[in-house]
């Protein structure tokens, strides 16, 4: 359902890769993990947590967030491009954050 709402509200607008746009998907897909790596050090989580911790905030976007942006009526164009960019990108930076932690947890 989500993907299909997500669907509705890209359609309803014209995407542009803004600098907004690319800041977000560089926060959410590469400084996100980082940052959750640092704070496992910080905290010595080890293991297969610490894996799990940094791949979960790995991912992109959830839609929810276009959906939020929609209701509100604010920021509607660069939460879906966002996330479609976001998601696109993830193929690259999730496989990158599955191979650097592939040692993580053995």
């Amino acid at each position: 359902m989500s993907l299909f709402c997500l669907g509705l509200i890209m359609s309803s607008h014209q995407l542009r890769l803004s600098a907004e746009v690319w800041s977000n998907v560089l926060l959410k897909n590469v400084l996100h993990p980082v940052l959750m790596f640092g704070i496992c050090l910080l905290f010595a989580v080890e293991g297969i947590l610490e894996r799990e911790i940094i791949l979960l905030f790995a991912l992109p976007s959830a839609t929810i967030t276009a959906m939020f942006a929609n209701d509100a009526r604010l920021y509607q164009a660069e939460a879906a491009a966002s996330i479609l960019l976001g998601t696109i990108l993830s193929i690259a930076t999730f496989s990158i954050a599955i191979w650097l932690t592939a040692g993580m947890g053995h």
